[in-house]
């Protein structure tokens, strides 16, 4: 992979002591970063946070296991889930046997219950059936919202299973829409 100076666009370059770069053109001195270099930790422990991050533990719990702090031990999270964002909008858009539905999350409410709760979070998740998941945070589940993440997310002529909420009524134009019922899981 060519490295290009980034004020003359040059492609050769010294690499000095510091682990930065001089042109060999015009002089200028720059560095490279990746997410893996952001964090100035020691890559023993970047590993380590990086088997908790997989794991599940969060930042809080490991505060008092090493000399890191918790400001550092959360931006080293942010950095990775800010990755794994950037490769989630590169995958591969779904096909074949696609499941679509949206929930809500967040802790119990007092108040109005159901889909006008106040402090809830929608989500719609869609499903390729025996494959991945992709999950987005909405503000609403009205049409204008959830349709084109599910066009984004799918390839036409995919077949979908939806429930019968009125948002999802123009995907039978798409492809193949396979409604079921709440009352027909019921049984």
């Amino acid at each position: 992979m060519k490295r290009y100076c980034p004020s003359c666009r040059h492609h050769w370059a010294w690499k000095l002591n510091d682990n930065r770069f001089k042109c060999r053109r015009c002089g200028h001195r720059y560095t490279f970063h990746n997410a893996w270099n952001v964090c100035r930790l020691p890559n023993q422990t970047k590993l380590k946070l990086l088997e908790c991050f997989v794991l599940g533990v969060p930042a809080y719990r490991l505060r008092f296991r090493g000399r890191t702090s918790q400001p550092t031990i959360k931006r080293f999270f942010r950095t990775i889930r800010a990755v794994l964002a950037v490769y989630e909008q590169c995958r591969e858009p779904f096909n074949g046997a696609v499941e679509c539905d949206e929930t809500m999350f967040g802790g119990k409410r007092k108040g109005k219950r159901g889909w006008g709760a106040a402090g809830k979070i929608i989500v719609l998740g869609i499903l390729q059936r025996n494959g991945k998941v992709k999950v987005f945070p909405v503000k609403g589940r009205e049409t204008e919202r959830l349709l084109p993440l599910v066009r984004q997310s799918t390839r036409p002529g995919s077949l979908y299973y939806t429930d019968d909420w009125r948002a999802y009524g123009s995907l039978s134009v798409r492809g193949n829409h396979v409604v079921i019922r709440q009352r027909e899981r019921k049984t």
